[in-house]
Order: C-alpha cells, then sequence, then structure tokens
C-alpha cells in the first residue's frame, strides 16, 4: 500500500494511508544569511544542491521531494528516477550530484548494483549514498555498507515514522558534511558476480 500527500500550507505535510492519518510540521533548515558577519555567515549557494532521488513507489517519491524542498526551497533540484538504470545513465552524464537517495528494491536493476556502478565510477565515487528501504534485514544492511553505502535508513510502515527517520539526512549531508577534494571512498565495490 502506497502513501498519499498533500500540502496543507507551507511547509506543512498531511499524510494519509488507509485509514491513518497525521500531519507533520516540516521545519526549515536554511539560515538566515548575513554576508561578512561572524564565523557562520554564508553567502547564497552557487548552484542548488542536486539529490538524485531513485525509489520505484511515486508516492514515496514525492512525499520525500516535498521534504527536501520545504527544508531547502530554491537551494536544492531533486531528480526522480523510477529505476536504477535510468539514474545511472543520469549520472554518468554530468556533473555528479551531491546526493544521492537510493533504494535497494527496484526495477530493471537493484540498489545495489546501481550502487556498486555508482562507486566504480570516476565522477560518482565520492558522492554520498544512503539507502531508504523497506528491508530490516540485517544482511541487506551489510551489503549496503560492503558497496560503499554511506548511511542506511529503514522506512517504517507508517509514513510518519519515516519522515521522521528522513527529516534531518538531507541537512547533515547537504549542509553539515563536506568530503574534500581528490579523497576515495572507504569501501571499495565488490566485483560484479561472473554470469553462469
Amino acid at each position: 500500500m502506497g502513501l498519499s500527500s498533500v500540502e496543507d500550507s507551507p511547509g506543512e505535510l498531511s499524510n494519509s494511508r488507509g485509514y491513518r492519518s497525521c500531519s507533520l510540521r516540516v521545519f526549515s533548515t536554511r539560515r538566515a544569511s548575513v554576508h561578512g558577519e561572524g564565523p557562520h555567515a554564508s553567502a547564497a549557494p552557487e548552484r542548488a544542491r542536486r539529490v538524485l532521488l531513485i525509489e520505484d513507489d511515486g508516492s514515496y517519491r514525492w512525499v520525500i521531494r516535498r521534504l527536501l524542498e520545504s527544508a531547502f526551497g530554491q537551494e536544492v533540484s531533486v531528480e526522480e528516477f523510477a529505476n536504477g538504470e535510468a539514474a545511472l545513465e543520469r549520472a554518468a552524464s554530468g556533473p555528479p550530484p551531491d546526493l544521492v537517495l537510493l533504494d535497494i528494491n527496484l526495477p530493471v536493476l537493484d540498489g545495489f548494483e546501481v550502487l556498486r556502478r555508482l562507486r566504480a565510477h570516476e565522477t560518482t565515487r565520492k558522492v554520498p549514498v544512503i539507502i531508504v528501504t523497506s528491508s530490516q534485514e540485517e544482511r541487506d544492511v551489510q551489503r549496503a555498507y560492503e558497496y560503499g553505502a554511506n548511511s542506511f535508513v529503514s522506512k517504517s510502515d507508517s509514513p510518519e515514522k519515516t519522515l521522521q527517520r528522513l527529516r534531518l539526512l538531507p541537512v547533515y549531508w547537504l549542509e553539515l558534511n563536506r568530503l574534500p577534494e581528490g579523497s576515495e571512498t572507504p569501501a571499495k565495490p565488490p566485483e560484479a558476480p561472473a554470469s553462469s
């Protein structure tokens, strides 16, 4: 069963699933910018932060997009993909994204293969990849980290809990985390299994 959402007012999402519904307030993480004042003063970003959202469930894509847009406004550009193959084509054809949110249960190519290929490609090797999946299996957690995931978040049966889990991730990965130029990801992805 998917989830559906509507925007009631700026920054507020109402979610319903079956007979359950709730309203969640999404708080903006944008800081007031004062040019040249204090150690944390910042200018407007030169470009929007690019997020690849690779998720086959359209309702989850919609909710995650709204969460990101509510938190970052014009400072984020979300590119959505329903399968891994299309996302890999996009990742290879332009500048690397700033963040990848990746489901592992995808049509065409599963998320593990997408992750393996992202880590094997020079331009996407260092891009933070957060696995966002319905899987609760320890073997999936282990495999994701072996393939080079930066974080693993399980979706909840409840849309409200899923949003709570996801709310802080983009703030950390897009605003607080900094990757050094020229650094390699700590995990080397395993080779693809040989076909028999």
